[in-house]
């Protein structure tokens, strides 16, 4: 997958008009995870789906996100794939999680 360039608002979510990337979205969001990674802050379960270009969690979605975190180091606390989509997570290095 293509590496994009930061895409992140100063609110830490996806500016608008910019492609996010997923599938059928054509772009990459890894860029975007690194940002978060170095600007640690809370966002919502659907601004973190919007970046891949999903409003829902399914199967295929999941494993695709989980997928890329892990390619970076990364997770959820809590997992994204827990609560409501309104409710806040973190990005984190995995190796923070205990």
């Amino acid at each position: 997958m293509a590496q994009v360039v930061d895409k992140l608002g100063a609110a830490g979510g996806p500016r608008s008009g910019e492609d996010h990337g997923g599938p059928g979205g054509g772009g990459d969001c890894l860029a975007d995870i690194a940002v978060l990674r170095e600007q640690p802050g809370r966002l919502t379960i659907r601004d973190f789906l919007a970046h891949w270009g999903r409003t829902r969690r399914t199967g295929t979605v999941n494993a695709l996100i989980r997928s890329d975190l892990a390619d970076k180091g990364l997770t959820t606390r809590p997992p994204f794939t827990e609560g409501r989509v309104e409710d806040e997570i973190e990005i984190i290095p995995v190796d923070t999680t205990s």
